[in-house]
C-alpha cells in the first residue's frame, strides 16, 4: 500500500538523524516507527475500563485470604543482635585477640 506522508521540519530532521544511525531505508524506517507507535497510540486514545472490570478474573482464593488475614495478627519485631562490650556499631563480635602457639 502506497501511501504519502507530510512531515513537519523537526519531524523530518528526527528521520534523518535516525536513517543515518540505523543505515536504513528511510520508508524501512517510517514503517518500523509506526508499528511500534500505533499500538501505543491505541492504547491512550481507549477509554479506562470501568471500576471492577477486571474482578471475575483477579478473585481473591479464600485460603489465602485467611492465610493474609492471620499474619496480620502475628506481632512482628525487627531482630537485633545483642551488643557485646560496648561495640554497639559493630553487627560482629570482636575478633578474639589470643594467639594460637604452634609447636614445631
Amino acid at each position: 500500500m502506497r501511501t504519502t506522508v507530510d512531515l513537519d521540519k523537526e519531524t523530518g530532521n528526527e528521520l534523518k538523524h535516525v536513517v543515518g544511525l540505523t543505515r536504513e531505508k528511510q520508508a524501512v524506517v517510517l514503517r518500523q516507527s509506526i508499528r511500534l507507535g500505533l499500538p501505543l497510540l491505541a492504547n491512550r486514545m481507549q477509554a479506562p475500563r470501568p471500576e471492577g472490570y477486571f474482578a471475575d478474573t483477579y478473585k481473591l482464593n479464600p485460603e489465602r485470604q485467611r492465610l493474609e488475614n492471620a499474619m496480620l495478627k502475628v506481632q512482628q519485631r525487627p531482630e537485633r543482635l545483642k551488643s557485646t562490650s560496648g561495640n554497639s556499631g559493630n553487627r560482629h563480635p570482636p575478633a578474639s585477640t589470643e594467639r594460637i602457639g604452634l609447636s614445631s
